[in-house]
Order: structure tokens, then sequence, then C-alpha cells
């Protein structure tokens, strides 16, 4: 079960992707990922604060890493911290066939935009998961020193803001 899921189960249709979109908007903090240090660093601080988290993945990165790149990185930073609350997600831009993708991977979320959105989050219920049209607010840890007490201190600061 997802992370947001027993919110989501007592909507139906759109009404769910609009509930889904407006409870990260709200209550899960979210970190913009693209290496497995950055990943460590931002599990890290989320289970030092005991706060959820949604780790995401660059804009359009499914074209270009691939679903699997994602759902081991996103592996490996839970084996490293087992209690930690992570809704991963994998952008894949506007590209049904990546976001479909990425959910068989076991990937828990996708953003997915254009014209495909309502299929593919049709689907992505369907499998326990959870599709966004919109990119939430983020840290995006590229913009930080890549030393990781620096991505610590920052993912801490953006937690606790």
């Amino acid at each position: 079960m997802g992370l947001l899921q027993p919110y989501v189960r007592h909507c139906g249709g759109h009404g769910k992707t609009r509930l889904i979109e407006q409870l990260v908007a709200s209550t899960l903090k979210v970190i913009e990922v693209t290496n497995p240090i950055q990943a460590t660093a931002a599990v890290n601080a989320a289970v030092a604060i005991r706060t959820p988290l949604m780790l995401i993945s660059a804009e359009g990165a499914a074209a270009y890493a691939g679903p699997s790149w994602f759902a081991h990185l996103v592996k490996d930073a839970r084996a490293q911290f087992p209690g930690a609350s992570i809704l991963a997600t994998l952008d894949c831009g506007d590209h049904p066939g990546l976001a479909l993708a990425a959910l068989r991977e076991g990937i828990a979320c996708v953003r997915i935009g254009g014209p495909a959105f309502d299929k593919v989050a049709d689907i992505a219920a369907q499998l326990d998961a959870q599709a966004i049209q919109a990119r939430p607010a983020l840290l995006s840890l590229s913009d930080i020193r890549q030393e990781p007490e620096f991505l610590l201190a920052a993912c801490e600061n953006w937690l606790r803001g």
C-alpha cells in the first residue's frame, strides 16, 4: 500500500488525482535527487526528523535514465534506513509508456503530463500506486554542494521549514 493510499481509497476517479496532488503539496516535503549520495542524504534527514518524504527524480528523468535506475536508487537508499517513510516518484515527462514501465518496476508514484494522464492514473490506482500531473514545490539537491554534510544540512533545513 502506498504512503497516501488510505486517503485515496475514499475518492474516485479524477477526485482521487486532485486529492493526491493536494496531499503532496500540503503534507509531504519533496526532494529532487539525481544520484545515490543525494538520495542517502535526503532519506537520512527524513529519518532523523521523523517525517515522511517524497523523493522525486529530475524532470523527465525516465526518458534518459530509465525506471530501473530510479528504482535501484530508491531501493539502495531505503536499505540504509529501513524505517523511512518514502514515496518514490519518477518524473516521466509526457511519456505514458515510460510511466507504465515505472509502475511495472514497482515505483510507487509517477509524474506524467499530457493527454494520457487519466489512463495512466487509472492503471496506477489498480496497482496501488499513484500518478501526479504537476511537479510539487521541491528542494533540488543539484543546486547544493555535493559533499554529504552539505546535502544533509540542506535536506534537514528543507524538511523542518
